[in-house]
């Protein structure tokens, strides 16, 4: 499964990214903030400091988890594509799982391909991955949106211990301003989400996810907060389908809202296919899009370190 402007390939925020004003106004607009360069590093530290007590948390309640609780080279693959929800289980300790895809958008009067959305995961440890958000190319066809490469994002996850019949992570990232002119949101943006799951009965599911982000170039918008929904339908043992609604909540400004399904097929237990299709309910989301995607995980590759439960 993915995410639409995050660490994730994708996750609304940088979709937000793609279609923001152009860099030109966005720099007017910073010049003219009074003791700019004071706010944005003053906030940032605050941010950065709970991001830290955050994981230091979060990692002493993942030492108490049960070592069931979390995937091991037995289970089948699940991937953090095609939604924008990201899983609450982790990549086994030592396997490597990369996810890639493609997606078309319509949007600014624009047709916009971006790829390859890849997505590399470790897990290093016992209940506990790190994950690298490598730069995809946005290329636009006509109209006036975009193109160029997005941005370099590092993050990592921790599997929490299941909560009366509810599966849950903490996820901590970071962008790193690589990416083209147009696109980069040109600073470093520290991220926090929460995704959540609920099964009901055997084949029916909940998912959700609550995210907030910081953008450091743009304090007005700070902080920023995302949420999506999703229901999941298992069909047979080795294909998906879902509906998902998720949205974007800038500090001042409109909500953002998009919607969207999509279906996985499992063609072995380590590999995985998908299918992603979803539209905006309102600007500056997208009129459409359709993604594909493939995604694979290699297990056994190295040890990782054991912690004693």
């Amino acid at each position: 499964m993915v995410t639409m402007g995050k660490h994730g390939a994708r996750t609304i925020n940088f979709l937000l990214r793609v279609l923001r004003p152009s860099v030109t106004e966005v720099s007017h607009h910073m010049e003219m903030m009074p003791g700019n360069t004071t706010y944005l590093c003053t906030n940032c530290i605050y941010f950065l400091a709970l991001t830290a007590l955050a994981c230091a948390v979060l990692f002493l309640s993942a030492c108490h988890a049960h070592a069931t609780d979390c995937p091991t080279s037995a289970d089948e693959i699940s991937t953090d594509r095609p939604d924008f929800t990201s899983p609450p289980t982790v990549v086994p300790t030592g396997s490597v799982q990369l996810e890639n895809g493609v997606m078309w958008s319509a949007e600014h009067r624009s047709n916009v391909v971006e790829g390859p959305q890849a997505l590399l995961r470790m897990g290093v440890a016992h209940c506990a991955e790190v994950f690298f958000s490598v730069p995809s190319y946005v290329y636009a066809i006509g109209g006036s949106a975009p193109t160029g490469f997005s941005d370099f994002v590092a993050s990592a996850k921790l599997q929490l211990p299941k909560f009366i019949g509810f599966d849950a992570a903490a996820v901590a990232g970071m962008s790193f301003p690589t990416g083209g002119s147009q696109i980069s949101s040109h600073g470093y943006d520290p991220e926090l989400q929460l995704p959540w799951r609920h099964e009901i009965g055997d084949d029916w599911a909940v998912d959700g996810m609550f995210g907030i982000t910081w953008l450091t170039t743009e304090p007005h918008d700070n902080p920023s907060f995302e949420s999506t929904l999703e229901l999941e339908r298992d069909l047979g043992r080795s294909a998906t389908i879902f509906a998902e609604y998720a949205a974007n909540y800038p500090r001042h400004a409109r909500p953002t809202d998009i919607f969207d399904g999509a279906a996985l097929w499992r063609v072995t237990p380590r590999q995985q296919l998908d299918l992603h299709a979803g539209f905006g309910i309102n600007r500056p989301m997208p009129d459409h899009f359709f993604a594909i995607g493939y995604s694979f995980r290699l297990d056994g590759l190295f040890e990782g370190p054991r912690i004693p439960f």
